[in-house]
């Protein structure tokens, strides 16, 4: 059971890496192309950006993880969307809360970029803690040996 978790959450791990170069990666590029201060598009390029690493993150654990316990039907894929909903609020409070915490800094708040991409970073961090347990034991959790 504990190598089982540590090789589930080391594959996670890879998984998440590929989820945030996607998630960055696209935040990156709508801040690129629309440079903004602006809290709601901030939470729309964040919510844009969030939902195509939660996509990735769905096909690459259902056939890597988590292949053992993935049924890839339509309720599973409904929970692991809930879940998703949820990480997803985690996320926006967690990078807008940043945000707003690293401007109130008595000190010069670094650059835009800087702090964005901190509050980012902070925001899937955050986010991913809370997937990975709600699919490690709820979702995708191991099916009882009979």
């Amino acid at each position: 059971m504990a190598k089982r978790l540590k090789i589930q959450i080391f594959q996670f791990s890879l998984i998440g890496i590929s989820n945030a170069v996607v998630d960055i990666g696209s935040l990156n590029l709508f801040l690129w192309l629309w440079p903004t201060q602006a809290a709601g598009l901030l939470l729309t390029f964040n919510t844009l950006a969030y939902t195509l690493a939660i996509l990735n993150s769905y096909f690459w654990n259902t056939i890597y993880t988590f292949k053992h316990a993935a049924n890839k039907n339509r309720t599973e894929f409904s929970l692991f969307i809930a879940q998703a909903v949820i990480a997803l609020l985690i996320s926006n409070v967690t990078f807008i809360g940043a945000i707003q915490l690293f401007q109130q800094f008595p000190f010069q708040t670094p650059s835009n970029f800087v702090m964005q991409n901190t509050a980012k970073i902070l925001a899937m961090f955050t986010s991913s803690s809370f997937s990975f347990i709600v699919m490690k034991f709820f979702l995708f959790k191991d099916k009882p040996k009979n």
